[in-house]
């Protein structure tokens, strides 16, 4: 017996939607659309409109894709070519697709969620909920902006090559986030994955940064807790050497930060004045942590290298193993 595989109009004949006008604006074949010739806006108002594998939907110069109402379900590719997408209803893109933001604009005030590859290299802003699959991908060439009404989901990995910049939402990372150069948090940021940073990880004022999972600070790397921040770490921060850990407000930690950092400026500081750093896990410091601040201890510091006390307090309700704190006057620390 002879099977035959039979194959739909999709399967065999590859779709391209070339949105840039009227007539490719109302050929779409679904999501009831409408053309406002005076905005050159092209309006989804209804049901599904669906891009199956092999289909591509692509948004040119000077054309804006109004979602209202409805969804658009992408198994295949969607570029927007210096164009602008407004979103107040659903993006949903599985495994093998493709989104990509090509110099032009995305708001999102609906529902955007990625199961194959995002790419930004445009301006892209989330008021609504932007969730990033267990296999998704999204490559930030340029900033993602998620605003004090944003929600970031992420299980799958986040790469960070310009900026991802919470000011005043929600990001939460279950997976992997890659920072090559600013994740700033101003509003909630919770870590239950990992993150891994070669350069800034600022938590800003007004930022709450929990941590369940691990923060990896590499060489060359900052983390930055800022005046009126505050990071709980119950999982692991690792500061290892040639990268610098700077604590200027307040660092509850319950968990575990092995600070392995060995130069002059790019040890491990409780920084400002009015910074405390409250101590219940666990601190491994193989060279140099110096306190401005506060220092409680109500659990274990191993110092095998060298903490110290610059002008500041220190509360041991724990134990120091290792070298003992040394008390230093302003002028033999680091300024």
């Amino acid at each position: 017996m002879i099977s035959v595989l039979s194959f739909s109009a999709h399967d065999v004949y590859a779709v391209s939607f070339d949105i840039r006008d009227q007539p490719s604006c109302l050929a779409l074949t679904s999501g009831s659309p409408s053309w406002n010739s005076s905005a050159k806006t092209c309006q989804i108002t209804g049901a599904s409109l669906a891009i199956h594998p092999k289909d591509s939907l692509i948004l040119r110069f000077g054309t804006t894709l109004l979602i209202t109402g409805g969804n658009i379900t992408n198994g295949g590719i969607i570029v927007n070519h210096h164009g602008k997408i407004t979103n107040f209803g659903s993006i949903h893109s599985f495994i093998g697709s493709t989104v990509t933001n090509d110099g032009g604009t995305i708001i999102n005030n609906g529902i955007i969620t990625n199961g194959g590859t995002m790419i930004n290299n445009g301006t892209m802003t989330n008021s609504g909920t932007i969730k990033n699959y267990n296999n998704g991908t999204m490559s930030l060439l340029k900033d993602l902006g998620n605003t004090k009404t944003g929600t970031i989901i992420n299980g799958g990995t986040i790469i960070i090559y310009n900026g991802l910049i919470n000011s005043g939402g929600i990001i939460i990372n279950n997976g992997e986030i890659t920072n090559s150069n600013a994740l700033a948090n101003r509003g909630i940021l919770i870590n239950h994955g990992v993150i891994n940073s070669w350069n800034n990880l600022i938590n800003d004022a007004g930022g709450i940064l929990v941590s369940t999972g691990s923060i990896i600070n590499h060489p060359n790397g900052f983390i930055w807790n800022n005046d009126g921040a505050t990071l709980f770490n119950s999982g692991f921060i690792s500061n290892p050497e040639m990268s610098t850990f700077l604590n200027f407000n307040t660092l509850n930690n319950g968990g575990t930060i092995l600070a392995d950092s060995s130069w002059f400026f790019q040890g491990t500081r409780n920084h400002h004045s009015n910074s405390v750093l409250n101590n219940f896990g666990t601190i491994i410091n193989p060279d140099n942590l110096w306190n401005f601040g506060t220092l409680n201890n109500y659990n274990n510091i191993n110092n095998i290298g060298t903490t110290s006390n610059c002008g500041g307090i220190v509360n041991n309700l724990g134990t120091v193993t290792g070298n003992p704190i040394q008390d230093k006057s302003l002028s033999d620390c680091p300024q």
